[in-house]
């Protein structure tokens, strides 16, 4: 009964609030939200334990509305107490180098973007800020993640389940169909069904509407062939939905298949993925696929690949500051016993993003490059200017830049 945990009942939010909150750490007031400490990476090992959904608010320091989000949704008793009751909640500030891959992967920028996952860590949806005019939309968003989890689909999954486990060849065509749609809805592994579903249908069949709509759904990832046969009609889709929301629904299921690539070292899905990226014709797909070979040659701390994808990105596009900071970070992180030639290289990087932007997060890059490679005197002017920028900004994200700044700058001077 693990999933059913989490059932809604609309009437039942506010009891449902008083449930004890998971063991991650909140910084948000009992009355507001309980965005979670930790990493995005915990927070999504967290919520498969749970088999709770994540819901993720995106920030960064030029991020306007993310203030009246805080203020104005996030402390309301109604929105907090349902969020509080059927999600872990994160913050994810994308100025942090540490998502700099998965912010470019994701093109998310200034704007708050808010992304729902399911217990599996795979994204499931996401909406801009700009879509939420009021508290109504905030809760209808999460309402629309969680439909289905009723008692009647619960017990239909379990019959189901059970009916297939038993003996598959016993499942009509209608019970894969049905089997399909509710594993997704309770977050069991579905990828299996949906070949078997769409194998029982003639090729005449994969064009109606029903299946068209099922292979859109479940061409979250690319390890089904439901993305084969979405790619293979790909001008139905982009006639019918307007062309971005069919690039997102490929980016989307990039990134579920990135976490399977990672977490299984595969490297056949991983080239396969590669494959579609190409297929699929996206817009800044070059870009977009460096982003994705970095992302899976650090998680899985390849750092030879990582170095010539890191140089490769950087030769295509020179003069983004975010860009050249995330690179000059890797090389500081990654570099070899500290090899200074990699480092300069690194350093050079980190003058350029400062030269197209000049805030707390490269400059205090640019610190500790000058410090790795002994230039003390500039190592301190560059700590100095990192506060100065952070105490015009007033940001708390500055403010981490800034005593981290001064614990850098009081090193240096005791030695």
């Amino acid at each position: 009964m693990k999933h059913y945990q989490h059932i809604i009942a609309w009437a039942a939010i506010i009891f449902l609030a008083s449930f004890a909150s998971p063991s991650c750490h909140a910084h948000y007031a009992v009355t507001g939200i309980k965005f979670m400490n930790g990493s995005f990476q915990e927070i999504l090992n967290t919520a498969n334990e749970q088999s709770k959904y994540v819901f993720v608010h995106t920030t960064s320091s030029k991020c306007k509305p993310c203030s009246m989000f805080a203020s104005d949704y996030y402390t309301d008793a109604e929105v907090s107490n349902f969020y509080n009751a059927n999600f872990l909640n994160y913050t994810l500030n994308i100025d942090d180098p540490a998502y700099g891959n998965f912010a470019r992967m994701n093109d998310l920028g200034t704007e708050t973007e808010l992304l729902f996952y399911n217990s599996n860590g795979f994204l499931m949806d996401r909406t801009s800020g700009s879509e939420v005019q009021n508290k109504r939309d905030l809760l209808n968003k999460g309402l629309a993640i969680l439909k289905g989890r009723t008692e009647d689909s619960w017990n239909e999954f379990t019959t189901l389940k059970e009916k297939y486990k038993k003996d598959k060849s016993q499942c009509s065509p209608t019970d894969l169909y049905k089997l399909t749609y509710l594993s997704h809805t309770f977050g069991d592994p579905y990828n299996n069904l949906v070949n078997e579903y769409l194998n029982t249908q003639r090729l005449e069949e994969k064009s109606s509407d029903i299946n068209r709509t099922f292979i859109y759904d479940f061409s979250d990832n690319v390890s089904n062939i439901a993305m084969t046969y979405f790619l293979a009609d790909l001008q139905h889709y982009k006639r019918n939905m307007r062309g971005e929301q069919v690039n997102n629904r490929i980016k989307l299921a990039i990134q579920n298949t990135l976490k399977t690539v990672i977490n299984n070292r595969d490297k056949e899905l991983f080239d396969k993925m590669l494959d579609v990226i190409k297929s699929a014709n996206l817009s800044n797909d070059k870009d977009y696929e460096l982003n994705v070979k970095a992302e899976y040659y650090e998680q899985i701390s390849d750092w030879n690949n990582l170095y010539k994808v890191t140089k490769e990105h950087i030769a295509f596009k020179h003069d983004d500051p975010r860009l050249l900071n995330d690179a000059a970070e890797r090389f500081f992180k990654y570099a070899r016993d500290k090899n200074k030639e990699d480092l300069k290289l690194a350093l050079s990087w980190a003058k350029k993003s400062v030269g197209y932007e000049s805030e707390c997060y490269n400059n205090f890059t640019l610190g500790k490059l000058y410090n790795a490679l002994n230039d003390k005197d500039m190592a301190l002017a560059t700590f100095e200017k990192c506060i100065e920028i952070g105490e015009l900004r007033g940001t708390e994200e500055a403010n981490i830049y800034i005593k981290e700044a001064e614990r850098r700058i009081d090193d240096i001077k005791l030695k």
